[in-house]
């Protein structure tokens, strides 16, 4: 028994040193070698990066914020590149000044310029009391015309509201047409207002938007517009407010306003104040300030000097309103002379014949009649009154260049005529069309 034992412990034996003969030896893996750590190489030109400061997570968060609104705003916000959004300009364009017309031509021979019915400018004397020359307008009926600065021009607006007709009244002819329309809108022209030096208008639109089913209307538009181009440059939702209560100086290098009871001197495109004559101030004790009527006896010819009739509150009478005279000194802008006549007159539509200095104007009422009456313009002084009696909706329209004639028109194609001198009527010129609008006085 005990010899099985044994050899069966000896059989095991071997069988075991077998199977480990038999095992492979375990892979034993190659050492790693690392490379030798080189330090950074710091130039002269270039320096160490700072240790990094330990922030707040909330603290930096914030000013990182804050730093990408920054950028954003210079327009380098996420790394685009994006430019500013500046605000669109309301400079005017260049130009080159363009003056009215000079003192001495004053002197010479002017015509009266107006709109007749149904589509015609005329050309009228009024020495001879007769119309010498007639132009058609090419798109039928008129509107409005308004006349250049250089008074050498008309803009009249014709064409349904859609077009502006250029009239020379130099030569007598038609300089010009400018159409303006909008795909699917339908565009009115209300007024053209000239900028300086005359190649640019303001034209002001109204909108109608054609829809599929009715007719919407937009906001208004102001048109600046090159009138040699014929292209509309900006379209702006109302005009410069400094331009709206302005005109041009004689020499048409900047504007004219009066602004909060003084004169002010606009710069030309950017309407900014280049100067101010202060007529707020009283000149003594318990006087008034002084209000300019924009009637220039020197009719705006001179660009150094105005003479201009004024109002005033009574220094004693503060219910009443006196008038009278105004010198100004335009180039050293100041005031030379004031002159008081006394007690203003309740009169309107007052019309001046420059070359003498006469005045006329419509005043009060008696029963049907109504009140005319004539003025001294270098005393103040009325020269005669009447009253007559007129149709409906008639009015004062002008006085000749001469100072002998007055003439009252509107709501009609006559003119009623009356003599200066005794307010007498003489005999009525009646003309093929009804007369409208304006009587501008123009140099022959």
């Amino acid at each position: 028994m005990l010899v099985r034992l044994c050899s069966s412990a000896a059989s095991l034996l071997l069988i075991g040193a077998s199977v480990l003969a038999q095992t492979p030896p375990p892979v034993v893996p190659p050492p790693v070698v690392q490379p030798p750590v080189t330090p950074p190489v710091v130039t002269e030109l270039e320096e160490p990066p700072p240790p990094p400061v330990a922030q707040d997570p909330e603290t930096g968060s914030r000013t990182e914020r804050r730093r990408g609104r920054r950028l954003r705003a210079q327009g380098q916000g996420q790394g685009q590149g994006r430019e500013t959004r500046s605000k669109p300009s309301t400079d005017l364009p260049e130009f080159t000044p363009v003056a009215g017309p000079t003192l001495a031509a004053l002197e010479g021979k002017q015509y009266f310029w107006f709109t007749m019915y149904p589509d015609f400018v005329v050309k009228f004397d009024p020495e001879t009391d007769k119309i010498v020359q007639q132009i058609q307008l090419k798109g039928g009926m008129f509107w409005r015309a308004t006349r250049t600065h250089d008074r050498k021009r008309l803009l009249i607006v014709t064409n349904q509201q859609r077009s502006i007709e250029v009239i020379d009244m130099v030569t007598g002819t038609l300089a010009g047409n400018h159409l303006f329309e909008e795909e699917g809108i339908t565009l009115r022209i209300r007024s053209v207002r000239e900028c300086p030096g005359g190649v640019f208008w303001f034209v002001q639109t109204d909108r109608v938007k054609k829809d599929i089913d009715r007719y919407s209307f937009e906001a208004t538009q102001y048109l600046l517009y090159d009138s040699l181009k014929k292209k509309i440059v900006r379209k702006v939702p109302k005009l410069p407010d400094s331009m709206s209560r302005a005109r041009l100086s004689a020499d048409g290098t900047h504007w004219l306003s009066s602004s909060g009871g003084n004169l002010q001197f606009l710069n030309a495109r950017t309407f900014k104040e280049i100067g101010k004559i202060d007529l707020s101030t009283p000149r003594f004790f318990g006087a008034g300030s002084i209000q300019l009527s924009n009637t220039d006896l020197l009719d705006g010819r001179d660009p150094n000097r105005s003479l201009q009739i004024f109002t005033t509150t009574d220094p004693v009478e503060k219910r009443r309103t006196n008038w009278g005279l105004i010198e100004i000194d335009l180039k050293s802008r100041k005031v030379v002379n004031v002159t008081e006549w006394g007690p203003s007159k309740s009169s309107w539509g007052m019309r001046v014949a420059h070359k003498k200095r006469i005045a006329v104007t419509m005043g009060r009422g008696r029963g049907s009649e109504r009140l005319m009456v004539t003025y001294d313009l270098n005393t103040g002084n009325k020269l005669a009154e009447a009253y007559h009696e007129f149709r409906p909706r008639r009015s004062l329209v002008a006085i000749s260049p001469n100072a002998d004639k007055a003439y009252v028109g509107v709501a009609g194609s006559d003119f009623e005529i009356f003599d200066i001198k005794t307010l007498k009527r003489l005999p009525a010129v009646e003309l093929a069309g009804e007369i409208v609008g304006t009587i501008h006085v123009v140099d022959g």
